[in-house]
């Protein structure tokens, strides 16, 4: 069962694991995207897929430009 969830542990297998099955994006809560900004460039620009996340801190502007 371990090796199940390994893929979506981090933002980063999350990313390689939807790149890899052509699934059109990741999900995340946007507190481990604030801890490592790069990992919102690797979703968005290297592999040019969709990101969705949630947390009540992106409401505010500054945060929410990292995001978009």
């Amino acid at each position: 069962m371990e090796e199940i969830f390994c893929r979506t542990r981090t933002v980063a297998n999350a990313t390689y694991f939807a790149a890899m099955t052509e699934i059109l994006g990741v999900n995340s809560i946007a507190e481990d995207l604030l801890r490592d900004t790069s990992l919102v460039r690797l979703v968005k620009e290297k592999f040019k897929l969709i990101l969705f996340t949630w947390y009540e801190k992106i409401r505010k502007s500054r945060v929410l430009k990292i995001f978009i």
